[in-house]
């Protein structure tokens, strides 16, 4: 009997990309870009099964984090990943 095992994928998967965001947000916030990229990278390579809508907030953060606004990529890296 199986027991669902792209389930647990998926879920491992959602969890990683939650443990790169907030990790990536901690970086950002201590003024460490190259750490924060390469946690937002992860989590990017991670969200392989999450909604359309946080698909768009994260390439919003990577946007503004291009742009140089540190703050605004926050605001996205935090909605996307509900992180009060």
């Amino acid at each position: 009997m199986p027991c669902g095992g792209s389930n647990i994928a998926s879920s491992n998967s959602s969890s990683s990309a939650k443990l790169n965001l907030e990790e990536g947000i901690k970086a950002l916030q201590n003024g460490d870009r190259g750490g924060a990229m390469i946690h937002l990278n992860a989590a990017k390579e991670a969200m392989t099964n999450d909604s359309p809508e946080a698909v768009k907030h994260f390439e919003e953060g990577m946007k503004a984090l291009a742009g140089d606004d540190i703050f605004g990529a926050i605001t996205e890296f935090k909605w996307n990943n509900t992180i009060p």
